[in-house]
């Protein structure tokens, strides 16, 4: 989901190259501005990125998945269905 993030250097807003594209292709809706990739972005600093986030982040996930506090949700999907299931999941008392 990362490497697909676009932005607007005029105005910034956001698109993503698979799920809200822009009407035009690197063409802003909203002010015509360029839409373009963030160097950080790329599909190689976002690789770099969750390799670390990953590192960094697993002892957390263990010590609250044996706690059962620790949810999962699917970020590839939809960004409406990724918001749809968070907030089923904050809503759940048993996660």
């Amino acid at each position: 989901r990362l490497a697909g993030r676009r932005v607007c250097k005029a105005c910034g807003q956001p698109y993503h190259s698979k799920y809200s594209p822009p009407a035009c292709e690197n063409t802003c809706d909203k002010c015509q501005g360029e839409v373009y990739q963030r160097a950080d972005d790329k599909e190689e600093t976002v690789k770099k990125r969750l390799d670390v986030y990953h590192a960094q982040t697993k002892p957390l996930i263990d010590y609250y998945s044996k706690r059962g506090l620790y949810v999962e949700i699917n970020g590839e999907q939809h960004i409406d269905k990724v918001f749809l299931d968070l907030c089923q999941s904050l809503a759940s008392e048993n996660p």
